[in-house]
């Protein structure tokens, strides 16, 4: 995805369900293929694809969770696509930060409507 520049989004998403993350800035996108709307890239072409993501969970967000998910798909939910990732052992504040990165080859058809999303 064209959709980030190396700046910060911020988003709060619930600790339970799938929530696709908010990407609404883009660094190059000249075939105007990514929504800054509504975080959508569609595929132009049927084929392979490299889709890669860090998010970085905020200072202290981390005190009771055990688990973190990532995805990239056409739709939010759970699969062979999704990344579950175990929260790392916390220390107070301000030792406590954490980020999970997510790597997928995959194939897409044409008109296929990727997401980032998390648990």
């Amino acid at each position: 995805m064209y959709s980030f520049n190396g700046g910060a989004t911020i988003q709060t998403v619930p600790w339970s369900g799938f929530t696709k993350l908010t990407l609404n800035t883009e660094a190059y996108d000249p075939a105007n293929l990514f929504s800054t709307v509504n975080s959508i890239y569609t595929c132009p072409n049927t084929g392979i694809y490299f889709c890669q993501a860090l998010v970085r969970i905020a200072d202290s967000a981390l005190t009771a969770r055990a688990n973190i998910g990532i995805g990239i798909h056409t739709i939010e939910t759970d699969g062979q696509w999704f990344q579950w990732n175990p929260c790392p052992v916390i220390d107070p504040p301000p030792g406590n930060r954490a980020s999970f990165d997510y790597t997928r080859i995959a194939r897409f058809n044409s008109g296929d409507q990727l997401r980032l999303y998390t648990y």
